[in-house]
């Protein structure tokens, strides 16, 4: 009798397991990369400027100039420059910033491996594309431009723009909180993946009004995704948890509410770019509703249109004809 029960339990814990297996099985994006990839190049500006004697900075311009062209350019040696960079150094609120990301060396090393993982999976989907180089350097809270693509190879990052959204320096400077929600390190590696996407493939992502545009925004979710195979698609999107669930939620009553207001194909992007920019909502009746909701329908819709077509990765950036997806894809929330 006993030993039927030890049967029974082996059973049901192999039956368990099993299921387990295929489950963690089903990501499609969980791939085996290759061992040779190469790593992309992170510098640190920051660490360079703020770790010396200021005032020693015009024995080292040669050097850096070598190594950050981004930042030593033209007639550094002159006067002025010398002394504008030794501003920038000593600034009060620049020091602070920089300290604070000092406290927060391991976030950032975190953030930093996710960048690199990323990377090696853009790899493995776009091979002929040549790696850029990545900036980490203070901005003095440009807080408008967190990451900047200074051309197809340079990327900059201001790390005083990762501090945690709570970050008190960021209210004192009045950054509105539905921007500084996504200045975290947490959600580092998303962003500079997703600026250099668009930079990367802008010739792919052209929309002339709403639905095009959202569809063409949601490539990019898409393959971020696929960069990113361990996250969610609120850690991807920059969500809130109240943000995702009301778009799970409000799906099919906010498809019909662009239907209805015949937004859909409106070509004017006054008119429709609430629905696909950084904002505190949509509505001011329903504050969960996010900015940038209309991205997560062209999310949705490039996910049922992956489901109905045999196609890649690559093929699917390269797709440029945004109603071919939208009529292929047969979106019905």
């Amino acid at each position: 009798m006993i030993k039927d029960k030890l049967i029974g339990i082996k059973i049901i814990i192999l039956l368990f397991t099993s299921s387990f297996i295929t489950s963690c099985s089903n990501n499609k994006f969980d791939i085996k990369l290759k061992e040779n990839l190469e790593e992309i190049k992170i510098l640190h500006y920051d660490e360079v400027l703020f770790e010396g004697n200021p005032y020693n900075i015009h024995t080292k311009l040669d050097s850096l100039a070598k190594i950050y062209p981004v930042f030593i350019n033209g007639d550094y040696k002159n006067d002025a420059a010398v002394n504008g960079l030794i501003e920038y150094i000593q600034n009060p609120l620049n020091q602070k910033l920089y300290q604070e990301c000092i406290n927060q060396d391991s976030k950032f090393k975190t953030a930093e491996e996710e960048v690199i993982l990323s990377f090696k999976y853009f790899q493995h989907y776009f091979s002929d594309k040549k790696l850029p180089h990545i900036y980490f350097y203070i901005s003095g809270l440009n807080y408008e431009e967190p990451i900047i693509i200074a051309d197809s190879l340079t990327i900059l990052v201001g790390k005083d723009l990762f501090l945690g959204a709570k970050y008190p320096i960021y209210g004192q400077y009045q950054v509105p909180l539905f921007v500084s929600q996504k200045f975290d390190t947490k959600y580092l590696a998303f962003q500079i993946m997703r600026r250099y996407l668009y930079q990367t493939f802008s010739k792919n992502l052209k929309g002339k009004n709403l639905i095009e545009n959202i569809i063409a925004l949601g490539k990019v979710e898409y393959i971020l995704h696929a960069l990113f195979p361990n996250n969610s698609t609120e850690e991807i999107l920059n969500f809130t948890p109240e943000q995702m669930n009301w778009c799970e939620q409000k799906e099919k009553a906010f498809w019909q509410h662009l239907a209805d207001e015949q937004m859909l194909f409106n070509e004017d992007y006054h008119a429709y770019k609430k629905y696909i920019e950084d904002r505190p909502f949509i509505s001011s009746l329903e504050k969960d509703s996010p900015g940038r909701a209309g991205i997560w329908i062209g999310y949705k819709i490039i996910e049922q249109y992956m489901e109905n077509k045999n196609i890649t990765i690559t093929q699917l950036m390269e797709t440029n004809d945004m109603m071919e997806i939208f009529n292929a894809a047969k979106y019905k929330p």
